[in-house]
């Protein structure tokens, strides 16, 4: 088998830091890509955290970067 002999881990992003920070990089980049990995994560049922987290991390990556979260309408 292809297994290593002991335990193994990785260190990844939680979903809804994942899903935050590719939603900020949209706003602010709006390159093709950034759409279309928000639109593939946020078609994932099983694993799509509620909205109220991801919307708090946002706040804080946009705080953070010193640019809006939730821009006023125009």
């Amino acid at each position: 088998m292809n297994r290593p002999e002991t335990g193994m881990t990785a260190r990844c992003y939680a979903f809804e830091k994942l899903l935050a920070e590719k939603t900020r990089a949209l706003a602010e980049r709006t390159r093709p890509r950034d759409l279309y990995d928000v639109v593939n994560l946020f078609r994932m049922d099983e694993a799509r955290p509620p909205a109220a987290p991801v919307a708090d991390v946002l706040r804080q990556k946009c705080e953070f970067k010193d640019i809006p979260a939730f821009p006023d309408p125009v």
